[in-house]
């Protein structure tokens, strides 16, 4: 018996992109046109907004000639499947009707008795070239359910539901990944950037246009778009929910791109509730697509919405339990219990990851959600603690900075750098803290975080979130009774370092006194070492040569022979003396003391520390001024393999020493092609 595929009800999608991979996945899973004769399943998982839906009935359409019937079913809930298979039976035993109500099927116990004549007919013997279609499958469970039911009433057990014959081909999709378990799953994730474009501009309704017409050339490319369209497409990273509404409100509002990206970046909330889609997504609107399973979730574990609600504050990307860790110590309860063992915090991600929430990395402990995602996470789910929040993920992160004394620092701080940025920049770019209110624990973790976030921006020249982070902080420690004045003395020098690198040097200095007053009421003798140290900085940007030459070797001279446990700061007086000197004039003096912290530091680190790496650098500077090219051509060299390590090869750090190294090349080559090059009596040796 062959049946028309009707698609009244379904969400047909009239300017369906791309997903040539998916589609063949999902063929060489059903196997439409080989000769079927045991009965296929394959599941469709994946984020709510990423396309199954679309990619299942894309799938029907294209392949509806090698199925004798295809029946779509709205599995959203445990009733509207049941309606859906008695609908189903109506047209197979009454020509085709549709009409529920003149067949007297008001009734629950009516329905449920043609769901189950339909699950008959699709048992028939020799009736075995059906395709069954069950969609949004996101309220259900399978095999034992007495768990998930008690959690959630209104789950269901789909096996059921699921015909018994071993015949017919069956789609589910859904976005709990557990139910991959039912068949060959395909997880489907973002579109590809291409295909993101191609999205986009279709349900712009040609408000969004290439620079070059395809009557121009056969093929559209990526750099066919304009810039402005580009970074839209970047920033809603593939994700077809996201990509259509934007598309459409585009189309409605006659707004440009750049008025779009503005309204999303400061109207994130009222923009995501708007419900002008069009026929494509019928299951809610940005702002409501994700809270079905949110809810969901919470009420599997709190602790899962909890982590949730955190990472909203955090990059959304490369989240990992060590990082959660360090705040094991000052947190709250709540944050301690999602913490408390790494086998309980893969137990909650475990859920996150079922219903599509989140998604594992690659050959990796850590964890990704969605950039669109982690917008309505902080936007949405956090309207009324979203200050706490934001707070605790402040503290957790400055908590996970590595000092710089540390000798492998900078790859986890590089590693926790996207973390901090985007927690940071989004605390001070639109966060009223005066609001907040902390325990006196949680207030001291908080400001400690933003004092060692100040030490992580300053190191990587963020010095706008430098100066921001200290500032803050100042202002909690300050208020804070009890507190070890240490703490307070070293935020004020680096606060000053900052001003300093920023040029406001009365700022700079005022804070540095402010430090170096502090100190001398210590008792510990060595306590001022890294104030003079920025001193001489600044008095050396003042032109005051002669003054820190003075001060820097007293001050070296007061440390006495270099124990680098106590002293672990001389190597960097060191590095700066030698800057000093070069600049001076003084050369061999120069060149001294950029050997002697060289050594210093190797001494304590490695020969990759970025400190290392700096003074090399200078090192070869001052070669290359003394026409000593093929010692500067070793030192780059050293720096750009260093660099190139801690750094990788695309850095702009490691590129400026390969350029550098290639300049001082090529300069040692044309020397000595043209004969003129002397060699040094240092060389000559």
């Amino acid at each position: 018996m062959k049946v028309r595929f009707d698609l009244e009800g379904i969400p047909i999608c009239g300017n369906f992109v791309g997903r040539v991979t998916e589609l063949a996945l999902v063929e060489e899973r059903l196997a439409p046109f080989s000769e079927r004769k045991k009965r296929t399943i394959c599941t469709i998982c994946g984020l709510g907004g990423i396309g199954k839906t679309q990619l299942a009935v894309e799938y029907a359409r294209t392949h509806r000639d090698a199925y004798s019937a295809i029946f779509w079913l709205n599995g959203k809930t445990e009733e509207s499947l049941v309606q859906d298979l008695a609908s189903i039976g109506l047209r197979l035993s009454k020509g085709h009707s549709k009409n529920l109500n003149s067949q007297g099927l008001n009734d629950a116990e009516e329905r449920r008795n043609c769901a189950a004549e339909t699950l008959d007919w699709l048992t028939t013997e020799g009736n075995r070239n059906w395709l069954l279609i069950f969609d949004n499958i996101d309220n259900a469970a399978c095999g034992d359910t007495t768990k998930e039911i008690s959690e959630r009433p209104t789950c269901y057990n789909i096996i059921p539901y699921l015909p018994t014959c071993d015949m017919g081909s069956i789609i589910i999709t859904t976005r709990l990944q557990s139910l991959s378990s039912l068949g060959p799953s395909v997880l489907l994730g973002k579109m590809n950037e291409l295909d993101g474009l191609k999205t986009l501009e279709s349900y712009s309704g040609g408000c969004i246009e290439r620079q070059i017409s395809t009557n121009e050339k056969l093929t559209i490319e990526i750099q066919d778009y304009e810039q402005d369209v580009l970074t839209l497409a970047k920033r809603l990273d593939g994700l077809p929910l996201a990509l259509v509404f934007a598309g459409s409100f585009i189309r409605n509002t006659h707004v440009t791109v750049v008025k779009y990206l503005e309204l999303y970046a400061k109207s994130w909330k009222e923009m995501s509730q708007w419900n002008e889609f069009g026929s494509d997504y019928k299951n809610g609107n940005v702002a409501t697509t994700w809270a079905i399973s949110f809810e969901k979730v919470r009420s599997k574990s709190e602790d899962a919405a909890n982590l949730l609600r955190l990472w909203g504050y955090f990059s959304s990307q490369d989240l990992w339990y060590s990082l959660l860790q360090t705040g094991r110590n000052r947190s709250p309860d709540w944050f301690q219990a999602i913490i408390k063992t790494e086998l309980h915090f893969l137990r909650i991600v475990e859920i996150l990851l079922d219903y599509s929430m989140i998604e594992g990395r690659k050959n990796s402990d850590s964890y990704n959600m969605h950039p669109v995602v982690h917008d309505w996470v902080r936007e949405y789910v956090n309207q009324d603690d979203r200050l706490y929040f934001h707070a605790i993920a402040m503290g957790c992160i400055g908590s996970a900075v590595v000092d710089s004394d540390d000798n492998q620092y900078w790859v986890a701080n590089s590693r926790l750098l996207p973390h901090a940025i985007q927690s940071a920049r989004h605390w001070f770019g639109a966060t009223d803290s005066s609001c907040l209110r902390l325990s006196v624990n949680h207030f001291l973790w908080f400001h400690l975080g933003l004092h060692h976030l100040g030490s992580l921006f300053l190191d990587e020249d963020e010095l706008d979130l430098a100066q921001r982070s200290y500032e803050q902080a100042l202002d909690g420690l300050r208020v804070i009774a009890g507190l070890d004045d240490e703490l307070l003395l070293d935020t004020y020098n680096n606060l000053g370092l900052v001003y300093l690198n920023q040029n406001k040097l009365a700022l700079a200095e005022e804070f540095f006194l402010k430090a170096l007053k502090g100190e001398h009421e210590t008792d510990d003798e060595h306590a001022n070492i890294d104030t003079m140290n920025n001193i001489g900085l600044l008095w050396k940007r003042q032109g005051k040569f002669a003054d820190t030459e003075q001060l820097y070797l007293r001050s070296l001279q007061t440390m006495g022979p270099y124990h680098p446990p106590r002293h672990p700061r001389k190597p960097d007086m060191l590095s700066n003396l030698g800057d000093l000197h070069h600049k001076q004039g003084k050369l061999e003096e120069a060149e001294r003391a950029y050997l002697a912290a060289i050594s210093a530091y190797e001494a304590i680190w490695t020969d990759e520390h970025p400190a290392v790496l700096t003074t090399t650098c200078s090192l070869g500077d001052h070669y290359e001024e003394k026409g000593k090219l093929r010692q500067a051509k070793d030192m780059y060299s050293r720096a750009a393999n260093g660099y190139e390590r801690v750094y990788g090869l695309e850095s702009e750090i490691t590129q400026e020493a390969i350029r550098r190294l290639e300049q001082i090349s090529k300069a040692d080559e044309d020397d000595a092609l043209s004969g003129t090059f002397c060699k040094s009596p240092a060389e000559s040796d």
